[in-house]
């Protein structure tokens, strides 16, 4: 048995070489970050991508077996290559001057200040009002005293109506632990991401795509793997394309019919298809569903297969016009739901009370719903009887959503400056969804008269 004395010189002895080797992984990761740089460099220079996934998939392979043949918990390399991987995109990016959309739309927010009337089809968000019920309901709340902390997962009168509506809606009998209210669908999708991506790995996200999805993904330091889709594909994903994407490292892959930007809806065969490659690989679904209700045809989802690893995303912003309250739901499998609610009693003790009661009311207004996917669809049929009438845009017609994804026939930065500058009209470049340069969105949020203004000037800027 050791002394006192020599248990303390051998830890002293120990704890120096964790301090050496500490030391080398700090220099080690500097000089990676150099090297990143200058290969950053070099790809700007001739033009090409920052991420390569073939490199990224072979370090990837040769981290897993490093880590199996050192003993290491494979798992624990996944999340050292992806803290590494991050910290050399992100000082690869800090040495690129790319021009933005957010550069364009800061000269849009610019030219308001200075009273310069706009037509805005780039927000996307309608101009429909909430559902009275909704409004009435979060005042009588708050002159109720409804104002008090709440269990996080949601009171159990909104845990119910969600409960109500999944049924009535999908014929899915959803228990109480599959269920979590939240403010808003990005926050629904960010905590479950803050549980997949704990130990790093990739999402597969299929483009055009909202761009929230890849912010996400990057803020919490994941790696992503896009599934390219194309107009001449009528923006329909490669079951072959999305089996090659799934990587060992993969958590998560995204879902998003109607599509933004697109309005695409897939068949419920190709989405079946998806799911069961998915649930195969043991990769979680993330099916963001909220324009489900802005659509022309049948939309599939997540809450009609029986998967292990899924969560569906709604939220009130789109089919009840309800933005600015900030209100959502998710429902998942039991284990991720769990942590869902765990995350937001950390970030958000609970939503507010009465807006919980609003919420309620909400779920209840059916009509106002079905008016307002009335109205979306003639705003569709409009937009696109304006679009055909310019013979140099190529379009799908949307399926869905409260989008239209058309393509000219130049650089859209420079398309989507001039149209700001000369014709006073605000749209989103296709670069924010993924590389579609050529590409624009336009959102049908806006009146009817504004949509069909704006697309005619986009017409004499492309004579």
């Amino acid at each position: 048995m050791k002394t006192e004395s020599e248990a303390d010189m051998e830890l002293d002895s120990l704890r120096q070489e964790v301090y050496d080797i500490t030391r080398e992984i700090i220099r080690l990761a500097a000089k990676r970050r150099d090297v990143a740089i200058k290969i950053g460099k070099i790809k700007t220079d001739a033009s090409l991508p920052l991420n390569d996934i073939r490199v990224e998939d072979e370090l990837l392979k040769m981290v897993i077996d490093e880590s199996n043949k050192n003993s290491l918990d494979p798992q624990s390399g996944i999340w050292i290559l992806s803290l590494l991987l991050r910290q050399a995109k992100e000082s690869q990016r800090r040495e690129q001057n790319v021009e933005t959309p957010t550069a364009i739309m800061t000269i849009a927010k610019n030219l308001e200040e200075k009273g310069k009337k706009l037509v805005r089809l780039d927000v996307g968000e309608t101009n429909f009002e909430p559902p009275t019920s909704a409004v009435n309901a979060a005042i009588e709340s708050m002159h109720s005293q409804k104002t008090h902390y709440t269990v996080a997962r949601g009171i159990p009168e909104l845990i119910e109506s969600i409960k109500r509506y999944i049924q009535r809606r999908y014929s899915f009998n959803a228990r109480d632990d599959q269920i979590v209210a939240t403010p808003g669908g990005r926050f629904a999708i960010y905590s479950a991401l803050a549980y997949l991506l704990r130990k790093g790995g990739s999402c597969v996200i299929i483009d055009p795509s909202w761009p929230a999805y890849k912010q996400m993904v990057e803020h919490l330091g994941g790696r992503i793997i896009i599934v390219s889709t194309e107009l001449e594909e009528e923006w329909e994903p490669s079951i072959e394309k999305v089996k090659e994407a799934i990587k060992p490292d993969t958590r998560a892959l995204f879902l998003n019919y109607p599509c933004n930007p697109t309005g695409k809806v897939i068949s419920k065969k190709k989405f079946e298809e998806i799911v069961k490659v998915a649930s195969e690989r043991k990769v979680t679904v993330i099916s963001d569903e909220i324009y489900s209700t802005y659509s022309n045809v049948e939309v599939p989802s997540v809450l009609e297969y029986e998967l292990t690893n899924w969560l569906y995303i709604g939220s009130f912003s789109k089919a009840w016009a309800m933005t600015g309250f900030r209100l959502g739901f998710a429902v998942g499998n039991p284990e991720l739901i769990k942590e869902m609610v765990n995350f937001m009693s950390l970030a958000m003790t609970s939503l507010p009370e009465f807006l919980q009661y609003s919420a309620i009311a909400a779920l209840s207004s059916e009509k106002e719903v079905e008016r307002n996917a009335i109205e979306m669809k003639s705003r569709i049929e409009r937009a696109c009887e304006e679009l055909d009438r310019i013979k140099s845009i190529k379009y799908y017609k949307p399926d869905g959503g409260i989008y239209v994804f058309p393509r000219v026939p130049e650089q859209i930065t420079d398309f989507s400056r001039r149209l700001l500058e000369e014709k006073g009209v605000t749209v989103v470049p296709g670069i924010s969804f993924g590389n579609y340069p050529n590409f624009f969105r336009i959102s049908l949020g806006n009146s009817e008269e504004t949509i069909v203004d704006g697309i005619r000037k986009m017409g004499e800027l492309l004579r």
